[in-house]
């Protein structure tokens, strides 16, 4: 079983990952909508327990976070579809039946201290306020894209894994908020 958080900073699994052709086929069209203009910036993977999912977005961390990546198939693919050689910065959130907001700031913080240290100390500040409004977690994502962009990075890529599990807890206290903004 893969934690995406966990298993990236071990670069583990990335070795026994078997690139399948449906997965090949998955991940260039990702790229292709990267590579237009105005292709789609969001992806939903779903699929029953135990299907890869999580190792799947493991290597697409590898694919688009490395340069070169680890995985001979990630170098492949972007050899393949000359990708841009910048790389991005992984943002790697786990699902948990917890308001989503805090847990995704917290992980937006994580990425950036080795490249902005004083923004990822602003950004973790914030995230252990009670409430935090959407437009704050909107100027912070943009100030993060901003800031990335401008140290040479392709920009950031957030992986949810486990996103179910702040369904969960929303449906349980609706109260708190709704997935809305992101």
């Amino acid at each position: 079983s893969v934690q995406l958080a966990k298993d990236w900073q071990a670069r583990q699994y990335l070795d026994e990952y078997l690139l399948t052709p449906t997965a090949h086929d998955l991940a260039m069209q990702i790229i292709t909508e990267l590579q237009k203009s105005k292709g789609d910036r969001a992806w939903s993977i779903t699929g029953p327990y135990g299907t890869g999912k999580s190792a799947f977005a493991l290597f697409l961390t590898d694919l688009f976070s490395q340069n070169p990546p680890t995985h001979p198939g990630a170098r492949a693919l972007r050899v393949e579809s000359k990708l841009d050689s910048r790389s991005f910065i992984p943002v790697l959130i786990q699902g948990q039946r917890s308001p989503i907001a805090p847990v995704f700031l917290s992980s937006l913080a994580d990425s950036l201290q080795k490249i902005a240290p004083s923004l990822a100390r602003d950004i973790s500040e914030i995230s252990t306020k009670s409430q935090i409004s959407d437009q704050e977690i909107v100027l912070l994502v943009e100030e993060s894209s901003k800031t990335i962009e401008a140290a040479g990075h392709g920009g950031l890529l957030f992986v949810i894994d486990e996103f179910g599990k702040f369904l969960e807890y929303t449906a349980m206290y609706p109260e708190n908020g709704d997935l809305m903004v992101m």
